[in-house]
């Protein structure tokens, strides 16, 4: 037989393997087991005089886990301090329709870095070191999993994902480190706030290597290998600098048992490279999305302005790819081509889709909301994943969440002013997408782009809802207050895909061809 001819039949084999195994059923958001961290923000009022109004405006923020169960269910939440002291709340949900909210003042048990809202400290507080502030939420029934880091005027939201969704590879998503100098000293002020990420274990010896972006506090960019048991947490920040904003997007991180991992920035002016007078910043923070679960399509959708908010600036979006040589298309232009870990930044003006023909990931920012001139507008900087079209899913339970804090005259009021939900949902199916038991109108949908899918903005009240369609939709949930807010996905699927071509091993003979084919990433 001719050589051309074996070669064809090996070709033709390496492609059949490769597409009967290119995705592998995963499960979804929900489920009976989830692993998370809060990572650090800022808190007003570190050091106040106790009982001034500064100490109880600190002592006002909270870690708030939410639970939303689609049947009544039993559970409990397992979480240690920083003293490595072990604490078990149980709750039961009788009622549906009713969400079970967890609360526990944020000091203590949220993750101390360089900056800890009064000085920035020497030894880098946990940064790089072994930490154990971790919650376990454990249920017999399925449930969805929201938590939500809620200081004074600095706060973000984050799916937490099930134990089987979590995986061994994955990519940060994060920003530009925000250092301020001090004109006189010369040196980083208290202000400074850094790119950051955490990793938890769910299991013991779980050992997780890093490839950085940008240098690390303590280890540059050649970082050991750190060896973790479960409910231990590695915080990882970018090195403080008076010349250059040290950015951790699109590290490495690899592990040889599943991890959970959540990115984002101790508190963020965004877009940071306006030249405006921006003023109010936020804390931003997301579970990252295992390499396995990204896709090749994916669905920009803007936020609305507020009124009392300043026009200047803009939101922003991120493109990070997994793969060499992914080219990246914005409504049928191509802005880009990126290797694996590289990253695009561009303006979010209009929804849009990006797509490639390579897997990627990509992650939505709001906009800083005042100026020196605005006081405490609504809405600011928050961080959300965008889930790939792949896995959206036909009906999601999700929560727009609502959270207390004091105010100048020590009256407890609630946070969040305005809440939304984005969807973007197939053409074929606008008018039978269902919220809370109504039909959305199919004239608040909007075009994406010349896709076949639509988007719209709706704006809906604190708690529990419900949303479907007979066809997969994907919903982006949000929240805000003055100089406050939050974002993230109502959920997703996790199938897992695996994008990479299989490996071939031949040796080529007189007349014959003998060759192995095997997967690349099993």
């Amino acid at each position: 037989m001719p050589n051309f001819i074996l070669r064809y039949f090996l070709v033709l084999f390496c492609l059949s393997s490769f597409t009967s195994a290119l995705s592998q059923v995963g499960g979804t958001s929900k489920g009976k087991e989830f692993w998370l961290t809060f990572i650090p923000n800022i808190h007003r009022g570190v050091g106040a005089l106790p009982g001034s109004q500064d100490d109880q405006e600190r002592r006002s923020d909270s870690l708030y886990i939410f639970v939303a169960a689609e049947v009544p269910t039993t559970g409990k939440i397992t979480y240690r301090d920083i003293y490595n002291r072990q604490y078990v709340r149980n709750f039961t949900i009788s009622n549906p329709s009713q969400i079970y909210s967890f609360s526990v003042m944020w000091d203590g048990f949220e993750l101390v870095g360089v900056n800890s809202g009064s000085e920035l400290l020497p030894d880098g507080g946990q940064t790089e070191k072994r930490a154990v502030q971790s919650f376990k939420v454990e249920t017999d029934n399925d449930v969805m999993v929201y938590a939500l880091n809620q200081a004074w005027t600095t706060s973000d939201a984050f799916l937490v994902l099930p134990r089987p969704a979590l995986e061994r590879d994955y990519y940060v998503m994060s920003y530009p480190s925000d250092n301020i100098v001090d004109d006189r000293t010369g040196r980083l002020s208290i202000g400074s706030t850094p790119s950051q990420f955490a990793v938890v274990a769910v299991e013991n010896n779980t050992r997780i290597t890093f490839t950085p972006t940008a240098p690390m506090l303590f280890a540059g960019r050649n970082p050991n290998p750190v060896v973790l048991n479960a409910g231990d947490v590695y915080l990882v920040q970018a090195l403080p600098s008076t010349t250059i904003n040290h950015d951790l997007t699109g590290t490495g991180i690899s592990s040889n048992k599943p991890i959970a991992v959540f990115a984002g920035h101790q508190r963020a002016r965004i877009p940071q490279d306006g030249g405006f007078d921006l003023t109010s910043r936020d804390c931003i923070v997301e579970q990252m999305v295992p390499t396995t679960n990204y896709g090749k399509s994916a669905f920009l959708t803007p936020y609305p302005l507020p009124q009392d908010a300043s026009p200047v600036g803009w939101d922003v979006y991120r493109v990070l790819a997994a793969i060499d040589s992914t080219p990246i298309f914005v409504d049928s232009v191509r802005v880009t081509t990126l290797n694996a870990g590289q990253y695009f930044t561009g303006r979010l003006t209009k929804a849009a889709e990006v797509y490639s023909d390579k897997p990627f990931m990509v992650a939505q920012y709001k906009k800083t909301s005042s100026t020196g001139n605005t006081g405490l507008a609504n809405s600011d900087p928050f961080m959300m994943m965008i889930p790939p079209s792949e896995q959206f899913l036909p009906s999601y339970r999700f929560i727009s969440a609502q959270a207390v804090q004091l105010n100048s005259n020590s009256e407890r009021v609630k946070v969040y002013n305005f809440q939304y939900v984005n969807v973007v949902a197939p053409g074929t199916v606008i008018d039978k997408v269902v919220l809370d038991g109504a039909n959305v109108s199919q004239s608040q949908f909007s075009r994406i782009g010349g896709s076949r899918f639509f988007y719209a903005t709706i704006p809906v009240t604190d708690g529990v809802h419900n949303i479907s369609a007979p066809e997969p939709i994907g919903i982006y949930v949000y929240g805000y207050g003055p100089a406050n807010s939050y974002g993230y996905i109502g959920g997703m699927s996790f199938t897992l895909f695996d994008y990479r071509p299989p490996n071939v091993i031949s040796k080529q003979a007189c007349y014959k061809l003998a060759g192995t084919v095997f997967d690349s990433s099993a």
